[in-house]
């Protein structure tokens, strides 16, 4: 550990440091201190952990390349100057925080403030408007909590927000536009297989225009250097635009494997295009909506029902916080499966929802009955704040509805 290390590191060691990063050519000085992964860019870099929200945890292998591949494609869309300042909103072991927060402004040589709590509101806030922050990455769950507190002047410094790791609702938008008039937020889309960032819903002609945002519900076209093709989860063929299939990506930020499972690597990967999971369709030019995720649906009567796609429904009807409400799946014999809606609102009327949904003119098939509504103090959730999916899904099998 580094904590341990940095003990035995003497006053004396860290002069000599300081004059060889001072005086020594870069080269010269990355070869002295960095004998063994000066130059190999297939190293590895980073080891972080995937969430575990639909089994064990994996370890995903960076490497140098990696890492380096994903903040250029990332750098070349978006117009940065090293005057601007970035805020540490996200946790270094979250992929996204890892790259935006901590190896993007290291190697760009942007400034960046670091939080030791980034679910204190009131602390975000305050930096945002005393250190005047360029750029925050969150997730939409975070940045709601901010601007319910926020007023408009601390957060005048903003250039571009760019929001990760779970979908940009339709309300936290409109209350954006509200509390910060003429600023931009954009949906990204990534993983950490993926070093993470795949795409971010800027227009296409970003370097011309500034940060504008691109299509209505969309995450956005690939960033440079980056393939995405759409498969048939079952025969992996290409599928044409608009067709629903699974997102498949290559490139340089495509990971090195899982942490000795070199069978779990080969099943994730369909060629040289890593396997996301997520179901996907692609317009003519590029532009990709996530449907949801391969392990988020229900098969319902012979029909793929997108958990995802309800739980935001119902959430924008109660416009509560996203992880308030979570939709699973549990076993019908009737129709094969049927929707369960785990909530922690404890008012919430199923009738009225379904109701709103049907107002909505879901199908009928995605829209839950009464009797399988559940309410519990809290949806369960991960330690990184996604939903825990093997609990929920155990929980909906054992309610009687």
């Amino acid at each position: 550990c580094l904590e341990d290390v940095s003990g035995n590191i003497s006053a004396a060691d860290k002069r000599r440091c300081l004059i060889d990063a001072l005086l020594l050519p870069w080269r010269l000085l990355i070869r002295k201190y960095s004998p063994e992964s000066a130059f190999d860019l297939n190293r590895i870099a980073t080891l972080l952990f995937s969430s575990g929200s639909t089994g064990n945890p994996k370890g995903v292998m960076l490497s140098h390349r990696n890492i380096n591949s994903n903040i250029y494609s990332f750098w070349r869309c978006i117009t940065w100057s090293r005057d601007y300042r970035i805020i540490g909103s996200l946790p270094v072991f979250h992929a996204f925080g890892f790259t935006v927060c901590f190896a993007f402004p290291a190697i760009s040589g942007t400034h960046v403030i670091y939080l030791p709590n980034f679910l204190d509101a009131a602390m975000v806030l305050n930096l945002i408007e005393t250190e005047q922050i360029n750029l925050m990455v969150t997730t939409p769950t975070f940045l709601m909590n901010y601007l319910r507190r926020a007023k408009p002047k601390q957060l005048r410094s903003l250039r571009l927000v760019i929001t990760g790791a779970e979908k940009l609702r339709s309300d936290i938008i409109r209350r954006f536009e509200t509390v910060c008039p003429g600023k931009t937020i954009v949906e990204g889309y990534g993983c950490t297989e993926l070093s993470p960032i795949v795409s971010v819903n800027f227009a296409k002609n970003i370097v011309q225009e500034g940060c504008a945002v691109g299509k209505p519900d969309s995450i956005g076209a690939e960033l440079p250097g980056i393939h995405v093709r759409i498969t048939d989860p079952n025969t992996g063929e290409e599928l044409p635009p608009y067709r629903s299939g699974m997102l498949e990506v290559k490139g340089g930020l495509v990971m090195q494997g899982y942490l000795n499972d070199p069978e779990l690597t080969a099943k994730a990967m369909h060629g040289d295009y890593y396997r996301t999971g997520d179901i996907a369709s692609m317009s003519p030019d590029g532009y990709i909506t996530i449907t949801g995720r391969l392990s988020r649906f229900s098969k319902i009567g012979g029909e793929m029902v997108p958990h995802e796609l309800v739980e935001r429904a119902i959430s924008e009807l109660l416009e509560c916080e996203s992880h308030d409400v979570a939709v699973t799946g549990k076993s019908d014999p009737k129709r094969g499966e049927k929707l369960v809606v785990i909530h922690a609102i404890k008012d919430l009327n199923p009738t009225e929802i379904i109701m709103g949904l049907r107002r909505q003119e879901l199908p009928n098939l995605w829209i839950p009955k009464a009797d399988d509504f559940i309410y519990l103090e809290h949806v369960p959730l991960l330690g990184n704040g996604k939903l825990d999916l093997q609990k929920l899904k155990a929980i909906a099998e054992e309610h009687n509805g």
